[in-house]
């Protein structure tokens, strides 16, 4: 099964909200390709102790990589840590989608 990475914006959304989206994105990706998707899980991390800013961030940069294709969501351009992942997936060449739900 294919891997889809899902770059979203999570600040000021209750979990529920984010794993809401997340559904219809992947429903939506499922549809557009035709095939089944498995979503890699970046949600549940956590920092380690002293951890700096730019963790979350590098961490998703590695999931990306492990990624078959990398799915925005509609207001992925709100979230510095989104337009950052749109500008590495772009500048190496990696499949993206720019969701609209």
């Amino acid at each position: 099964m294919k891997q889809l990475f899902i770059s979203q914006p999570f600040r000021g959304r209750t979990e529920e909200e984010v794993f809401e989206e997340r559904a219809r994105i992947l429903s939506r990706v499922e549809t557009i390709y035709k095939e089944e998707f498995s979503v890699i899980d970046q949600y549940h991390q956590i920092a380690p102790e002293g951890a700096g800013r730019f963790y979350y961030l590098s961490q998703d940069i590695l999931m990306m990589d492990k990624a078959d294709l990398i799915a925005f969501s509609p207001d992925w351009q709100s979230a510095k840590g989104c337009r950052v992942e749109h500008e590495l997936a772009t500048a190496y060449g990696l499949n993206i989608i720019e969701v609209e739900l």
